[in-house]
C-alpha cells in the first residue's frame, strides 16, 4: 500500500517531462493607422433649367469690337534735323505794288510783298526755288541745321515786273535783313503755312 503513492508521483513526473514547453506568445505589434486620403471634390452636375423659369445666372454682355486707335500725325521734325530757306524783300517805292509768288519744289507757299521776309523749312537734300517763272528756278543742296539766304527783288518787264531769287551768304543776308528791317510776312499772304517758320 506504500508504493502506491510513490508509483503515481514517478508517473505525474514523467508525464511532465514527456509534455513540450508551451511557447511563450509575444504581445502584437499595434498596427499604424490609416492615411486619410481626401477625396475629390465631385463634379459639378449642370441642371438643365426648368420650363418657364427664368434662368438665375445673368446673361453676359455682348462683346463690342474695341475703336481701332487713329494713326498718329506725323511729328513735325525738329529745327536740328531741317534747313531754312530764308527769303527776303527791300522796302522800295518802284514795285511796291507788285507781291512775287515765292517757290520751293514747284509749290508755291507764299507772296512776298515789298519789306518782308519769309522762312520756308525743307528737309536736307537738292531743293529748287523761284519766283513766278518756273524757267528761272534755281537748284541747292540743303543741309540740316543750316540758313540759306535769298534776296528777292523786282525785274521789270515789258507789260509788268516779275520777281527774282538771288542767293547770298549769310553774312550778306543777315546784314540786309537787319538793315532794311524786314518784317515777317503776313498771314494771308501765306499759302502753306505748314511749310512756313514762324518767329
Amino acid at each position: 500500500m506504500r508504493r502506491q503513492p510513490a508509483l503515481l508521483s514517478t508517473l505525474f513526473a514523467l508525464t511532465l517531462v514527456a509534455q513540450p514547453p508551451v511557447p511563450v506568445q509575444e504581445p502584437p505589434k499595434p498596427e499604424a493607422p490609416p492615411v486619410a486620403v481626401p477625396a475629390a471634390p465631385p463634379e459639378a452636375v449642370p441642371v438643365p433649367a426648368t420650363p418657364g423659369t427664368p434662368d438665375t445666372k445673368p446673361a453676359e454682355p455682348a462683346k463690342t469690337a474695341e475703336p481701332v486707335p487713329a494713326a498718329a500725325p506725323e511729328p513735325v521734325p525738329p529745327a536740328a534735323a531741317t534747313g531754312i530757306l530764308f527769303f527776303y524783300r527791300e522796302s522800295r517805292f518802284v514795285g511796291m505794288a507788285l507781291r512775287p509768288s515765292v517757290f520751293v519744289d514747284d509749290v508755291e507757299v507764299a507772296y512776298i510783298s515789298s519789306g518782308s521776309y519769309l522762312k520756308v523749312a525743307v528737309k536736307p537734300g537738292d531743293h529748287s526755288v523761284y519766283t513766278d517763272e518756273k524757267k528761272d528756278a534755281l537748284t541747292f543742296p540743303i543741309e540740316a541745321g543750316k540758313t540759306y539766304y535769298f534776296r528777292v527783288s523786282i525785274r521789270m518787264g515789258l507789260l509788268k515786273g516779275h520777281g527774282k531769287v538771288e542767293p547770298v551768304d549769310e553774312e550778306t543776308g543777315l546784314k540786309e535783313v537787319t538793315e532794311w528791317k524786314s518784317k515777317l510776312t503776313y498771314t494771308e499772304k501765306i499759302l502753306r503755312p505748314e511749310m512756313v517758320v514762324k518767329d
